[in-house]
Order: structure tokens, then sequence, then C-alpha cells
């Protein structure tokens, strides 16, 4: 065979890892303010967690 050492081409799909990092965010705002309830809209950048934080903190 070509391969080396018989090895075979095995990849993740980087969409799963898309969806746990959106969850993760979206797991810590929650977290650092469960009575919050920001909108959670994909995609969920950085911008948009940082002013989910932000609009919780405003809201105590």
């Amino acid at each position: 065979e070509l391969a080396i050492l018989k090895s075979k081409a095995v990849g993740e799909p980087p969409l799963m890892y898309g969806i746990g990092a959106y969850f993760a965010l979206r797991n810590a705002v929650r977290n650092f303010n469960p009575a919050s309830n920001p909108p959670f809209d994909a995609p969920f950048t950085a911008e948009k967690a940082l002013l989910a934080l932000y609009a919780v903190r405003n809201n105590k």
C-alpha cells in the first residue's frame, strides 16, 4: 500500500469544534449570571460574548 505504516486518513469535521465552542461560550455567559437571557445568535463571536457580559452587568 502507499500509506505510511498502513495509516488511514481520519479527520474530524471542523463543524463539530465550532458547535462545541458556541455552547461553551453560551454556558459561560449563562453561568456568569443565571438570571440573564441574552440573545445567542450564531455566529456567537467574541464581540457578541463580551457584549452579552456587559448587558448582564448593566442589568444588575
